[in-house]
Formats: C-alpha cells, sequence, structure tokens
C-alpha cells in the first residue's frame, strides 16, 4: 500500500510522470480504480497473499 499512495502522491491532474525507454520522460493519465468490495476478496483463491 505505501507503493500506492506514493504513486497517489505524485499525480498532478490526474498525470503521472514516468521514465520510459532511453531515458525519456514523459506525462501519463493514470487511473486508480475503486477498491475491491470484502466479497470481491473473498472470492480469491485461498493461496492468495493476505497482505
Amino acid at each position: 500500500m505505501i507503493a500506492l499512495e506514493a504513486l497517489k502522491g505524485r499525480l498532478v491532474d490526474g498525470l503521472l510522470e514516468v521514465q520510459k525507454e532511453e531515458g525519456y520522460v514523459a506525462r501519463e493519465r493514470f487511473i486508480f480504480n475503486r477498491g475491491a468490495t470484502d466479497e470481491q476478496l473473498a472470492l480469491l483463491p485461498a493461496w492468495t497473499a493476505d497482505n
């Protein structure tokens, strides 16, 4: 979750600066979907990590 929060903190008007191939830096549109519900999470296989 720390990585996601860091990414959200870098968003400016829905745009995120990312480093591309060969060192190019570009702004990409980045949208976070809503989180899964408890019911959806319950459908995951038992071997799925819970942290």
